[in-house]
């Protein structure tokens, strides 16, 4: 009987709260658009200007507007000659012409995948999949920098030896002279400051930042939301950040997140060298001795584009990086198919050790599946973050005692470090909706600090955001905002305007934890000062060691087993723009833990002479990794596989055990429990005698509260699986190998859920245990829903219609009936279908038939075909496809590579979605919808 643990996921931000905590995540607008060419309008050229409809829903409408193109041969990597390949990318721009598609080529891949990524218009996006030549067509997706929490600091004693202790990176340094050198690790991100003394002051030949490259330039700015979209690249060889000051000011006035400082404190992590000047203030890295390169593939502001991404790893292939380090994330991009996961795959095949991180989406609702790519790479090392040892922040005063906070981003004003007001509270410790539900009057607050508590009320109460807060307290007169949690864990807000180009904060924002905003309310009847102060302190973390509230869940699409490993990244002070905060900052993410690990690689490669390939690497780092409990209750049992990997990474086992395991983790897919081989390999000089257990983590499952909706919201459930091997030990003989088959039946879990653990092999002569993680999902993986309501009643389709208005989607558009309606292909006069992926899909259709269920033609009747579909990235978002009366066709080839105009007359059309990992063969793994009837009548 399995044990209710946690009745859903209670510490889940509210829906409007924008708060981000290291590495990357979408923007929402593009966040989960791995549905091609299904999202966009694609009217034919005698239609005008083909433009379709305006997005409807607003946010809640995910769509893609640039495309990744996919050829036919392998990569050169793999083996295709450059002539092919350049034959091919001619073949298909002749192609694309003539079939009358104007596209704008943006970059061309040969090494590493082989295609390219173009802008086309709208209407021609399903003409791009039926060019002759093309494989696959996959969306290129906006991924943003987080809004990074400067939380001051500088001048302190500080280094990063709260985090490598944590990992025993202090100890490979201190004891097993190992420092990265010989190895050089690439950094794709947003630009590293060189200039910092810890890098070394200079940039080129025989500098610590021994290469790089900017691929975008300062102006570049792919979010097509922002007032500063720029989504075009002006490269150039010099990969220095913007300054941030600059950058920070830009995003309150709307042109989208600042990215100046992101990259120079991951690059501080993995590799920054201050050795013998930590009592200076600098930071000792993960591996001090490393060189770096340095790919700068974000703007001063906004996204970056996956398609540049690619380019940056092919740069990295070229310029002979041993590591490359990307903090870089497209959450729910989960498949392993998608280009920037092949290409990273590819890029490990060709000897480059990859890291990245998994993702921020621990806390976006709890949401399992939600890691993303390129992360999900078979080969790449996923990275999960692990919250650090002790914070080290600035303090403000109230009575006799100091409260370290993080300065909240999105303010033109910054915390002061002196000076005194009084502090007042706007409601209590129990107050829902606080500074919103009770928003104080006008001159209320003038002179005073508002302390108020996060969170917001249900809908369809208005929004309670951070920004809402602090602009509340702003216009009542607040000269600064104290903002408290309402759950354990730190807080870092943004209070950036919410819409872009609302009225901006102007006074200083802080957050601080849930107990010291409890405690500073008690106390105020005696203590009412606050006191801001240039001190800056380190503060034990409650959760030091556990998985960080941030981190995402796996697994990947395909139920294997993501993240690989943890690192820590919850609360890492290193390195930051020589601009701001005497060149350091604290920040926290799955960002931080990735170049950790990356750090960690390169100990490993030179403690091996760089002997090993980059599978070995990942081998031995989850062999040795230490598992954790589950961060909200650790004694309740171990975290899941599918959050924490094979655990926190120890790079002193990991260098040192004479052992090691194949496979690295266990898979079992779906069903009751599964089986594996595993072969243990020993390179010492003696025998060794492993026995043999299993210890079974915390599941999670549906949650049987009302409301929720799986797997957005979810319940984490007690368990025990069974583990039989076919002996209780196995003995491995110097220099050789030995084989053990294991059998893990799981335990009574509650339909649809994850369950995992780990497979225990621990050594008689008291040398390194090591540990195989493993997962699987109980039950029939194709029962999980994927064309859902959305609470929008979808899949509907929808009419552009002047005067007519839709409960759910708002004026301007009216909802098919059961008799349908008749659309020109005008303007925007074009059939719209709407419909929410609950679950990721492996392949979806739509197909057009006669009203009356017949064929339009005896072979071709798609519309279009898509493969490897990420789902939605909330229960209430949705895709879009407008139909532009065309179909697929060919010219005998029997393949379907050109467009037919279907001629005027009644029509349904039909969705279909197959599930993942379903047999397409097999009806119960389709959903399907059938439209109303859809009249076309052009003019």
């Amino acid at each position: 009987m399995s044990l209710d643990i946690s009745q859903g996921f209670h510490k889940a931000l509210t829906p409007m709260e924008r708060i981000w905590e290291g590495s990357l995540s979408r923007t929402l607008r593009l966040a989960v658009t791995l549905l091609c060419i299904t999202c966009l309008a694609v009217a034919p050229a005698a239609a005008g200007d083909g433009s379709g409809s305006d997005k409807i829903g607003g946010a809640a409408n995910e769509t893609a507007t640039t495309w990744f193109v996919e050829l036919a041969s392998p990569p050169a990597s793999k083996g295709t000659s450059k002539a092919t390949l350049k034959a091919e990318r001619d073949a298909f721009k002749a192609n694309a012409a003539a079939d009358g598609l104007k596209l704008t080529e943006r970059f061309s891949y040969d090494t590493l995948w082989n295609g390219v990524s173009v802008s086309v218009a709208p209407a021609q996006v399903a003409t791009l999949r039926s060019v002759s030549g093309v494989k696959a067509v996959y969306p290129v997706e906006t991924v943003s920098l987080p809004d990074l929490v400067s939380e001051n600091g500088g001048g302190s004693d500080i280094d990063l030896k709260n985090a490598v202790g944590l990992t025993g990176a202090d100890i490979a340094q201190d004891e097993l002279g190992l420092d990265g050198s010989g190895v050089t690790i690439a950094i794709m991100d947003s630009g590293l400051d060189y200039t910092l003394p810890e890098f070394g002051g200079c940039f080129g030949p025989g500098c610590k930042v021994r290469g790089g490259f900017d691929l975008v330039g300062d102006t570049y700015n792919a979010t097509d939301t922002s007032p500063a979209f720029q989504p075009v690249p002006h490269p150039d060889g010099d990969p220095l950040p913007c300054n941030p000051d600059d950058a920070d000011r830009a995003e309150v006035l709307g042109a989208g997140t600042s990215d100046a400082a992101h990259g120079t404190h991951v690059a501080g992590i993995a590799a920054a060298d201050g050795r013998g000047h930590t009592a200076d203030g600098q930071v000792v890295g993960v591996a001090p001795g490393a060189k770096l390169l340095a790919y700068r593939v974000f703007g001063c502001n906004g996204g970056t584009d996956t398609d540049v991404m690619i380019h940056a790893m092919e740069l990295a292939l070229a310029d002979h990086a041993d590591i490359l380090n990307m903090s870089i994330g497209a959450a729910f991009t989960n498949w392993p198919q998608y280009p920037t996961a092949v290409a990273a795959d590819n890029l490990v095949d060709a000897g480059v050790t990859v890291v990245a991180s998994i993702g921020n989406s621990g806390a976006n609702g709890g949401q399992l599946w939600s890691a993303g790519a390129p992360g999900v790479g078979r080969k790449v090392i996923g990275v999960a973050s692990f919250d650090n040892t002790k914070s080290t922040l600035p303090a403000f005063q109230v009575g006799t005692r100091k409260y370290t906070y993080n300065r909240a981003a999105g303010s033109l004003a910054t915390v002061p470090q002196s000076g005194s007001a009084e502090i007042v509270a706007t409601g209590t410790p129990a107050t829902v909706g606080d500074g919103c539900v009770n928003a104080p009057a006008a001159g209320t607050l003038s002179g005073k600090i508002a302390l108020i508590r996060r969170g917001g009320p249900a809908a369809p109460a208005p929004a309670c955001g951070f920004y809402n807060k602090a602009i509340n307290a702003q216009r009542a007169g607040a000269v600064g905002v104290v903002i408290y949690n309402n759950v354990a864990g730190a807080l870092s807000p943004t209070v950036a305007p919410v819409p872009p180009g609302a009225e901006p904060v102007s006074i200083p924002v802080v957050a601080i934890t849930a107990a010291d905003g409890v405690s500073i309310f008690s106390g105020l009847a005696a203590d009412h000062t606050l006191t801001w102060t240039d001190e800056v302190l380190e503060t034990p973390l409650a959760t030091a060691g556990l998985i960080s509230d941030f981190s995402s869940f796996g697994t990947d699409a395909e139920l294997a087993l993501k993240p690989d490993i943890g690192g820590p990244g919850g609360q890492i002070y290193s390195t930051w723009p020589h601009q701001q905060f005497g060149g350091h900052n604290t920040i926290g993410g799955t960002s931080m833990a990735s170049p950790h690990v990356a750090g960690l690689a390169a100990l490993i490669l030179q403690a091996k002479n760089k002997s090993i390939g980059p599978g070995m690497v990942r081998t031995l780092l989850m062999n040795t990794a230490m598992p954790k409990g589950v961060n909200f209750a650790p004694a309740a049992g171990l975290e899941p596989t599918w959050r924490q990997g094979a655990g926190l990474a120890q790079i002193v086992n990991a260098v040192t055990t004479p052992a090691w395991v194949s496979p690295s983790k266990i898979s079992l897919g779906e069903g009751t429990g599964g089986a594996s081989q595993l072969t243990v390999t020993n390179g010492g000089n003696v025998p060794v005698t492993y026995d043999l257990s299993e210890v079974t983590t915390i599941g999670t499952g549906p949650s049987t509260a009302a409301g929720t909706v799986y797997p957005f919201n979810f319940s984490y459930l007690g368990g025990a699986n069974t583990a039989t091997f076919s002996s209780p030990s196995v003995t491995v003989p110097a220099g050789g190998s030995a084989a053990v088959n294991v059998n893990i039946q799981a335990g009574a879990w509650r339909d649809k859920s994850l369950y995992g653990g780990y497979v225990v092999l621990t050594p008689r002569d008291g040398s390194v245990t090591l540990r195989v993680p493993y997962v699987g999902f109980f039950g029939d993986y194709q029962s999980l829903p994927v064309l859902t309501a959305a609470n929008c009643g979808l899949p509907a389709v929808f009419q552009v219609r002047a005067g007519s208005g839709d409960a759910c989607l708002g004026a301007g558009i009216s909802r098919l009936g059961a008799t349908g309606a008749t659309f020109t292909l005008r303007g925007s006069d074009f059939p719209i279908l709407l419909f929410h992926l609950n679950h990721q899909v492996r392949r979806l259709n739509i197909q057009v038939f006669k009203a009356d269920g017949s064929a339009v033609h005896p072979v071709f009747n798609y519309v279009t075909q898509q493969e490897f579909l990420g789902r939605n990235s909330t229960a209430t978002s949705f895709f879009e496809f407008d139909w532009d009366g065309t179909r697929s066709h060919d010219d005998g080839g029997g393949n379907g590579d050109h467009r037919k105009v279907v001629p005027n007359g009644r029509y349904i059309l039909k969705l279909s979605v197959l599930k993942a990992l379903g047999n397409a063969s097999t009806s119960a793994d389709w959903e399907t919808f059938t439209t109303p009837p859809i009249t076309l009548a052009r003019p």
